[in-house]
């Protein structure tokens, strides 16, 4: 079963970020799964 995320991203470059979703896959047996609990964007 995939999982939606939320996140923010541009299709172009030198576009501005904008909010996108993605698809992902399942987490695999030689994966790593992260929770991000905090983030931020350097100007």
């Amino acid at each position: 079963m995939s999982t939606t995320v939320n996140a923010f991203g541009t299709h172009e470059a030198g576009k501005p970020l904008g909010p996108v979703t993605s698809e992902r896959r399942d987490v695999g047996p030689h994966d790593v799964k992260l929770d991000i609990l905090y983030c931020g964007i350097c100007q």
